[in-house]
């Protein structure tokens, strides 16, 4: 079989992160034509970091009190990119970083007005460095919003009238102090129309 151009680029660019983390992987370019992962037509993928379950639950029970009912139709999440390519390239990709990666701690630092909701916000330059490492193995394929710079955050509010947004925000900042959660892994999920689907979840090596 005649690799694509598409394989090729996609070989390169695992190959090249193999050498960074000094490791082995044998890629063949024809086995990674820009192919959906398993379901045919559906589309591209989403990358969040998995977050302890203390620390997700919390995150959770905000999002269910302050998202306009009728629209929170995922859970909280911390989103590395948008929109990946649903080969197997990609979950190689994904497969070998988490395999080299340690769980990270990220410090949630104060909260976000978006206008229209709040988000909280997140420090960690272990997270930064992953993002970084994550951006030039997928560089063909990653998408302008996602070329913007990195501003780590956990959305709790959206979608909802500026006045409410601002009312949310002095609630949760009157009472807030700095925590900590962990970054324990890679989770994928499926866009379809507004809601997601879970994939799966590449778990940080240690």
């Amino acid at each position: 079989m005649v690799p694509t151009p598409q394989g090729v680029r996609l070989c390169r660019a695992i190959r090249s992160l193999a050498i960074h983390l000094e490791i082995g992987i044998l890629c063949l370019p024809h086995l990674l034509d820009h192919r959906p992962h398993r379901t045919p037509g559906m589309p591209s993928l989403i990358l969040t970091v998995h977050i302890d379950s203390a620390a997700q639950a919390l995150f959770d029970s905000h999002r269910r009190r302050h998202f306009p009912p009728q629209r929170n139709i995922v859970p909280a999440h911390l989103t590395l990119f948008h929109q990946l390519p649903d080969t197997e390239a990609t979950f190689t990709i994904l497969a070998t970083v988490a395999m080299q990666q340690a769980a990270f701690s990220l410090l949630i630092t104060g909260l976000l007005p978006l206008g229209r909701g709040v988000a909280y916000a997140i420090e960690s330059p272990p997270l930064h460095q992953l993002r970084h490492r994550l951006t030039a193995a997928f560089a063909p394929h990653v998408i302008p919003q996602d070329r913007q710079p990195f501003r780590p955050h956990v959305v709790i509010q959206n979608k909802t009238t500026p006045e409410h947004a601002r009312a949310t925000l002095a609630e949760i900042a009157g009472a807030f102090t700095p925590f900590s959660a962990q970054g324990l892994g890679l989770d994928v999920w499926r866009y379809l129309e507004g809601a997601w689907s879970f994939e799966r979840t590449f778990a940080f090596a240690a």
